[in-house]
């Protein structure tokens, strides 16, 4: 029996998959390879849980073939909404000395497949050269709509047969620059400044009223399944050695690697336990969580 699955992307794309016994199999086909491939879960049989982001940083991503194509390198998340957006790829090598980190939609990668370890990406390897490139300065832009568009337009045509492979890259190539990068917009950059990556948030100290250091944030907890708002998990600082889950859009950012928390002394005291098998229904966005893995 196959099983078909579609992930939403920037709510306006999507990315269709078959599932079968032997791996994928590309929509508008009935062909699948003989090589072992990473079959995507059903939310039911994986998804029963939020991940670790330290638990999925540095993890193999395969194309639809099931050859490598990167690691996953990083998580962009947007404070105000705590959304995790984007995952950065760090691809292979295409060119010598030029080692590509890659941008991906959250809901275009499957952080968790039938392969232990292994994340996956429905496309080619061919799709995947002219994937649009990131770099610590896009953070600024990332937020534009028309950034937005750009690479959930790229990853809404991935899904399509290999056959039209060759057309799409071309179609594409006329919203990328030779290096596969998405083009800069004439408009000025984002603004609000929302856009972070998690690698560079772990550490920063939690500031909460009246100047109260709670800890450092040592790890994120994300449900891509289920697209919710991120929990940063905050360290507390001794001799409690507590640890807490505390939703992302909660954090403000502050001048010298640290992030403010509008919660009190009491709020952490009487913090309810977060319970890792739980699913992410019937959490919430503005409540502090007490936490053990």
């Amino acid at each position: 029996m196959r099983i078909v699955g579609t992930a939403f992307v920037a709510g306006t794309i999507s990315v269709t998959f078959l599932l079968a016994p032997g791996g994928w199999i590309a929509a508008g086909t009935e062909q699948s390879a003989e090589v072992e491939k990473p079959t995507l879960p059903t939310r039911d049989e994986v998804w029963s849980a939020y991940s670790h982001f330290c638990d999925f940083q540095g993890i193999k991503v395969e194309n639809v073939d099931g050859e490598k194509i990167g690691t996953v390198n990083d998580l962009i998340i947007e404070l105000r909404s705590g959304m995790p957006q984007y995952v950065i790829v760090r691809s292979g090598r295409f060119v010598v000395g030029h080692r590509r980190s890659v941008i991906v939609p959250i809901s275009a990668i499957a952080l968790r497949t039938a392969k232990a370890g292994i994340a996956a990406v429905d496309i080619t390897r061919g799709q995947w050269k002219y994937a649009p490139e990131f770099s610590r300065k896009d953070l600024e832009w990332i937020g534009r709509p028309e950034k937005a568009r750009q690479i959930a337009r790229f990853y809404g045509r991935a899904e399509e047969a290999p056959g039209l492979a060759k057309s799409n890259a071309q179609t594409r190539r006329s919203d990328l620059s030779p290096a596969g990068r998405v083009a800069e917009q004439t408009s000025r950059p984002n603004q609000r400044g929302g856009y972070q990556l998690a690698s560079e948030l772990i550490g920063y100290e939690v500031i909460a009223r009246q100047q109260l250091e709670v800890g450092r944030i040592s790890d994120f907890l994300v449900d891509a399944a289920e697209m919710t708002p991120a929990f940063a998990i905050v360290s507390a600082s001794r001799p409690t050695s507590t640890s807490f889950a505390v939703p992302v859009q909660m954090l403000r950012s502050l001048p010298g690697n640290r992030v403010a928390i509008s919660a009190n002394r009491e709020d952490f005291k009487h913090a309810r336990a977060f319970r890792e098998g739980e699913t992410s229904a019937g959490r919430q966005s503005d409540e502090i969580y007490r936490y053990e893995r």
